[in-house]
């Protein structure tokens, strides 16, 4: 079997490196304007673990680290953070949606909005002995089948 994984990248907890304290306070910036407050849900900085998450989610995108850090770089300096971002939608497309995964991500992850959104984490769902019959016959498992289990609980992940 081939020693690097088909279907999932490795497994991170940390990004290779910290953001500054510029470019932490600008993603707070953009993370509460993609998610603004309202009576019922907090913003994400309202959340007290939402840098854990937006931590978490970072390091999950280090293939994109990089391009991140260099956005948020871009962004700190503006005058107008809503109109700044608005033109990255507008103009950058793509890295606007890189940003927004990542920040907005981060609060969908918190403990607290999963519990508000009544998200609990993928279950475990068996298919029917027709359709587990079909697949295994199929071959098409044997690279998840050879590969072994590596399903890493999330609840474990900031522990």
């Amino acid at each position: 079997m081939s020693s690097h994984r088909l279907s999932v990248p490795a497994h991170r907890t940390r990004a290779q490196r910290p953001l500054s304290v510029a470019q932490r306070a600008t993603a707070h910036q953009v993370a509460d304007l993609l998610v603004a407050s309202t009576d019922r849900d907090p913003s994400p900085t309202q959340l007290g673990d939402y840098d854990q998450w937006l931590d978490l989610a970072l390091a999950a995108r280090a293939e994109s680290l990089d391009q991140l850090l260099g956005i948020l770089d871009q962004l700190q300096d503006a005058d107008d953070i809503d109109r700044a971002v608005r033109e990255l939608d507008r103009s950058h497309g793509e890295q606007f949606h890189l940003l927004s995964s990542v920040v907005v991500g981060a609060y969908f992850m918190c403990p607290e909005v999963c519990d508000r959104i009544g998200y609990h984490g993928q279950r475990r769902a068996a298919p029917r002995t027709d359709e587990a019959f079909e697949d295994l016959a199929d071959d098409i498992l044997d690279v998840v089948i050879e590969r072994g289990p590596i399903y890493v609980d999330p609840a474990q992940v900031l522990t």
